[in-house]
């Protein structure tokens, strides 16, 4: 057999993270055709800013009483990266659920983030010395900033990422910046940094074919009761499962499903 093994979670969050790249992208495009349109270089006097943004505001009816030009960009970023962090949560609650060894999260402390609970439970704390970890963390506590209140941890994840992402292969984007001064190039730098980070996870913790043979007995019980006169639909049903949920396709395994 072909190990082509990946959680369904994983490939949830790659479509998930996929839509999301399209709308941001369109989003940026506008966010820098209006920039240019309402102040088409950076001498252009405020009374000129807002008269722009007035006919513009009543050529497509929408009012808009101010907009700071300066802040805008850094402003519609930061909810990008509060969206794209909500979903990596989501993805890690689904993984919670999908890998028997991780458990109801009762075993979580009180300080310990999600990913780290999970990296723990795992045996996999190697991972958080990888730059990916450090990425996800700096705009994780980006976003803590934003949404709750001052976060003096983000200074050590800024200087960890400024000092090895110079040879790393982000080194292309301009990223990441302060709070303030946050660009498109942040939220490519994040949306990477989960991708690689989450294919990681799905290659190094791997569910045993005891573990993927229990997983569809259990839950799937009531499905596959239903078809217990009837052998072909019930295998079929299994091969089908195993794929959804695995991507994988073993008679071996289907068999053992079929035991009792």
């Amino acid at each position: 057999m072909e190990n082509n093994f990946r959680f369904k979670c994983y490939k949830n969050l790659k479509t998930t993270l996929g839509e999301i790249d399209a709308i941001v992208e369109s989003i940026e495009l506008a966010t820098r055709e209006f920039i240019s349109t309402v102040s088409p270089d950076i001498s252009t006097s405020k009374e000129t800013i807002q008269k722009n943004i007035t006919e513009l505001s009543e050529k497509h009816v929408i009012k808009v009483n101010y907009v700071d030009i300066k802040k805008l960009e850094s402003r519609v970023m930061i909810l990008h990266i509060i969206n794209v962090y909500e979903r990596f949560e989501k993805y890690l609650e689904e993984l919670i659920e999908e890998h028997p060894d991780l458990g109801d999260k009762k075993s979580k402390q009180q300080e310990e983030t999600i990913l780290d609970y999970i990296l723990r439970k795992l045996n996999k704390g190697s991972l958080k010395s990888t730059l990916d970890y450090s990425i996800i963390n700096h705009y994780r506590l980006v976003r803590n900033i934003f949404v709750h209140s001052s976060d003096k941890k983000i200074t050590k994840y800024e200087n960890k990422i400024a000092d090895t992402i110079k040879n790393s292969d982000y080194k292309i984007l301009k990223a990441p910046n302060n709070i303030t001064t946050l660009v498109f190039d942040d939220f490519i730098l994040f949306t990477r940094a989960i991708k690689n980070f989450a294919k990681s996870i799905n290659q190094h913790c791997q569910l045993s074919d005891e573990q993927m043979v229990m997983a569809i007995k259990e839950n799937y019980k009531a499905k596959l009761a239903k078809l217990s006169n009837n052998i072909k639909r019930k295998e079929c049903l299994i091969t089908q499962l195993l794929k959804i949920d695995y991507n994988i396709l073993d008679a071996k395994l289907v068999e053992q499903v079929l035991k009792d």
